[in-house]
Parts: C-alpha cells; sequence; structure tokens
C-alpha cells in the first residue's frame, strides 16, 4: 500500500499542473421540467464515487 499526504490538507500534483484544493460538494441532480431518472441516478452515482474518492466535498 502507498500513502500519499498525512493530513486533508495535503496535496498531489498531476502532470506538472498545480494542485487545488478540494472541490466544494455539488448537489444532486433537481428540478427542470424533463425528469429523466436513469440519467439522475447515472450523476448520482459519479458524485458519490468523487467524494469517496475525496474529489470533491461531501454534503454536510
Amino acid at each position: 500500500m502507498i500513502t500519499v499526504g498525512t493530513d486533508a490538507t495535503a496535496k498531489l500534483r498531476f502532470h506538472g499542473v498545480t494542485p487545488l484544493a478540494q472541490a466544494a460538494h455539488i448537489p444532486d441532480p433537481s428540478g427542470g421540467t424533463t425528469i429523466d431518472v436513469e440519467a439522475r441516478a447515472a450523476i448520482d452515482a459519479i458524485l458519490v464515487l468523487l467524494e469517496w474518492k475525496g474529489l470533491i466535498a461531501a454534503q454536510r
């Protein structure tokens, strides 16, 4: 196992790009006149994975 960083403020650099702080929480899709249940489920799954990986903040 490889551990990178020791706390939530640690940043990892990829491809020479300056690291950024964790992105804010992205709300689940809602509203609108056309509701596509399958698309919303896919978007929710992507958001959950991004939160789980720590790339975006989880809802507080």
